[in-house]
């Protein structure tokens, strides 16, 4: 009987493959070592001395609260306040500035209500309406400048503050010489209580919140989420600092309306000497849903969240994978593998690939091809400033850079060789594509992502299922572009793709 030579292939390529990963695994042990001197150290710099007693800082302090069309949540934090806040006892002067960019009507007629009340019970506060986009940043802006406070404390609608002293506590830091801005301990609702912030940490990958989603009854080696820390972040959701400073740095940049406009205020002032500091020896709850769901679901948050990422980096340059806090003993293990495999891919060493050919005709769209996509965007983004001088080519850090994983569920990941599809797309305000172009392909370079191959243990040879590939600038036309992955079958020449759920700007013009 002759041998079949498709199962003389199929041997092959599973062995060819089954080799690789184990040399790659080999390479991986080197991750488990004992941290150095110089990470040991990071723990000393992340103490914070305590802070001088509230009796001793009298002050005024604006609470700047953006809010729209939200009453009910309004209401519950506004009288949170009421109930924590006691300015005779603490020689606090509080004012309460709601900002509010577009409530219907109906509402603010309930939001004039909620306000007056509050007014009557011994907290002032002022209603700041004005109608336009959306814009956390310009609302916080704008309130700001309405406050004639020594202190501001942007503060989300959807905090409830939980316990007597938690704002003379943060203002006592704040007005501490060489303090920048500062944050609290957020807990997620529920019986659990579980971490939402403690402070941010700059990873390559971004930022990322320390400690989220663990409960906040267990404890930790350092105790980082019960004291008074020092880190390069804090969320805008409650984060106070000196109105004098905050006009220093230029307020909330309004390039960030959404996402990242407190990282980079942060940043700023890290960047100008000051310290930051989370003080989570005191919690608040912050009633932003602990199942949220998936953002990127919704192209049109993708491509904005992909826009003021490149802002908030191209504004940071020298800060791209670099925090002097960081510990990760206090960062999950995804965060970290991610951050592995981001480090780890000799991103510095690709050439530049140009597209071969087009989707082929007999391939065929099916959610059996997963993707996803984790970076997409200039190279220089990806690196840290001593790696990109280090580039030999100077004119590769503008090139597009593209990373992530793919594979096929329920078949045998080493029989596929991958391409990455590009297609420039129209987004229209409904969330709908319109393709304003046929699509390309280019072949990337394969990588290991052992993360991937434990978090689906039920899929078969998957280990190798990381890609990136470098684009060099001009090689597409100006435009937003989604991403996505043909997967083709080696010996059978089954053709699958399906696209993911992040973009591509390309602007060369």
């Amino acid at each position: 009987m002759k041998p079949d030579p498709r199962n003389w292939l199929y041997q092959r390529l599973r062995a060819r493959y089954e080799a690789r990963v184990q040399y790659l695994r080999g390479h991986e042990r080197e991750r488990n070592r004992e941290p150095s001197a110089e990470e040991e150290r990071k723990e000393e710099r992340s103490a914070v001395s305590a802070a001088p007693p509230a009796e001793a800082c009298p002050c005024t302090v604006g609470i700047i609260i953006p809010s729209r069309d939200n009453p009910e949540m309004l209401s519950r934090c506004l009288r949170s306040l009421c109930d924590t806040v006691h300015p005779e006892r603490e020689r606090l002067q509080p004012e309460i500035i709601v900002v509010d960019n577009g409530s219907s009507a109906e509402n603010r007629e309930k939001i004039n209500e909620i306000i007056n009340n509050i007014s009557a019970a011994g907290l002032p506060c002022r209603y700041l309406y004005r109608e336009e986009p959306f814009s956390f940043s310009r609302m916080c802006n704008a309130g700001a400048q309405e406050a004639e406070d020594r202190l501001l404390l942007f503060l989300n609608d959807d905090v409830e503050a939980l316990s007597d002293g938690w704002l003379s506590e943060m203002a006592a830091f704040a007005l501490t010489e060489g303090i920048g801005a500062v944050g609290a301990k957020l807990l997620y609702p529920g019986e659990e209580k579980r971490i939402q912030h403690c402070g941010i940490v700059n990873m390559r990958i971004g930022p990322v919140h320390v400690l989220n989603g663990l409960p906040d009854g267990e404890k930790d080696a350092e105790d980082f989420h019960v004291k008074p820390v020092e880190v390069i972040a804090v969320t805008g959701a409650c984060l106070m600092l000196e109105k004098d400073l905050f006009t220093a740095c230029g307020n909330f940049r309004e390039a960030l309306p959404v996402a990242f406009n407190d990282v980079d205020l942060c940043y700023t002032l890290f960047e100008k000497g000051y310290r930051n500091v989370s003080v989570n020896s005191i919690a608040l709850t912050h009633h932003e849903s602990f199942s949220r769901g998936d953002d990127t679901l919704d192209i049109r948050k993708t491509m904005r969240l992909a826009g003021e990422y490149r802002v908030l980096m191209e504004a940071h340059a020298d800060l791209i994978g670099t925090d002097p806090f960081r510990r990760d003993a206090l960062l999950k293990e995804a965060d970290l593998d991610a951050e592995a495999s981001a480090r780890g891919q000799g991103a510095m060493s690709l050439r530049p690939v140009r597209p071969k050919g087009s989707l082929p005709a007999d391939a065929r769209e099916d959610a059996v091809c997963r993707v996803g996509v984790e970076y997409a965007n200039r190279l220089m983004l990806a690196l840290k400033k001593e790696e990109a001088a280090a580039l030999p080519e100077k004119e590769r850090a503008m090139d597009y850079y593209i990373r992530g994983y793919s594979f096929v569920i329920g078949a045998d990941n080493a029989l596929y060789d991958r391409q990455v599809l590009l297609q420039r797309i129209h987004i229209e305000e409904d969330g709908a594509i319109t393709p304003r172009s046929g699509m390309y392909c280019f072949r990337p370079e394969t990588f290991y992502r052992p993360d991937i191959e434990a978090r689906t243990p039920d899929q078969t040879n998957n280990a190798m299922s990381g890609f990136h590939l470098l684009i060099a600038r001009g090689t597409l036309p100006d435009g937003v572009y989604r991403i996505g992955i043909l997967a083709v079958r080696r010996w059978s020449r089954q053709k699958v793709w399906q696209w993911g759920k992040t973009v591509l700007y390309v602007n060369d013009g």
